[in-house]
């Protein structure tokens, strides 16, 4: 579920957004940040993700000199400025540390942090932003592993693989809300999440495999929301993860909650609901269209998916 802050209305910093969301969603207790809303203007957009992470997505502008203190929630929240301005920030668990020094930033605490932050009127930031608060996350491993994290009390400056700083890239300059939105979002996530736990050298060598087994399932991941038409066979995603068939289908599985075939199946749904709902898709030639071979499974699938029939989001 994401929240939209319009152009018509102020923008917030992402970190004014991360206090008041982990205020509001989870009752925490964080000092108050002393900013006024008239400080931004700009578009910025926060997503609930279902795996329970929390992505900010922000092209603001200052429009005034801005010294902002407040303070961050115990969690782990990376920062990866996509623009030429940098804010300056200083951290009570650092030496004060500039961002423009590195391509992103990873800060993950066990305990309320004060913070201090400088920005100057006329900068335009475009930012990409994760909040992952162990408690919230429904993959026991991954919480496991942002517990680690907190422990260290450390902010660390890290540079993001190319491909996952162009998908967060795309995704702040896109103009698609589309059903599928969500997942590539997470996907994105969970991506720049494993090279920042890395970064902070989260259990270093076993946290190592970890990680690589977690970006080879990515891979597989992301082939599925790109190209749900085609006819994905195993032994070729389970090449493609470099691993066994059996080993792909249960760490699939117990990374992401979902089979393959069923995650398969929620992709093709979403992206037929999509298709007929917006581009004036025929029921018929839709099935072919999201990898159905015969449009009466389709018809079925979808009517137990979105309780009605394609046909009936045509007429």
């Amino acid at each position: 579920m994401a929240k939209a802050f319009e152009e018509s209305s102020p923008a917030y910093s992402e970190v004014e957004k991360a206090v008041s969301i982990v205020r509001e969603d989870l009752g925490s207790s964080c000092d108050n940040a002393q900013s006024t809303d008239s400080d931004f203007q700009g578009n910025a957009l926060v997503h609930n993700l279902a795996n329970g992470l929390i992505v900010t997505m922000e092209t603001v502008t200052a429009i005034r000199d801005h010294h902002f203190l407040g303070s961050f929630p115990a969690s782990l929240m990376l920062r990866l400025p996509l623009g030429t301005d940098r804010p300056v920030v200083n951290s009570t668990l650092i030496e004060p540390f500039h961002p423009d020094l590195a391509d992103a930033a990873v800060m993950a605490t066990d305990q309320v942090s004060d913070f201090e932050i400088r920005i100057h009127n006329g900068q335009r930031f475009q930012t990409f932003g994760i909040i992952a608060l162990p408690e919230q996350l429904t993959d026991t491993r991954l919480a496991s592993l942002v517990r680690e994290a907190q422990s260290k009390r450390a902010v660390k400056p890290f540079v993001p693989s190319p491909r996952a700083r162009l998908a967060a890239l795309d995704l702040l300059n896109s103009e698609h809300q589309d059903a599928l939105n969500d997942l590539r979002i997470e996907s994105c996530a969970i991506g720049l999440l494993t090279e920042a736990l890395e970064a902070l050298c989260v259990g270093c060598e076993s946290s190592e495999a970890a990680s690589t087994s977690r970006l080879q399932l990515e891979r597989v991941r992301q082939l599925l929301i790109d190209y749900p038409e085609q006819s994905h066979k195993i032994d070729e995603l389970a090449a493609l993860a470099g691993m066994s068939a059996t080993s792909l289908r249960r760490k699939f599985s117990d990374t992401y909650g979902h089979t393959l075939g069923a995650f398969l199946r929620e992709v093709r749904l979403l992206r037929a609901y999509e298709g007929l709902l917006k581009e004036g898709w025929s029921a018929s030639q839709t099935a072919y269209r999201v990898g159905y071979s015969h449009p009466s499974s389709f018809s079925q699938a979808f009517k137990r998916r979105f309780g009605t029939t394609p046909s009936s989001l045509t007429d």
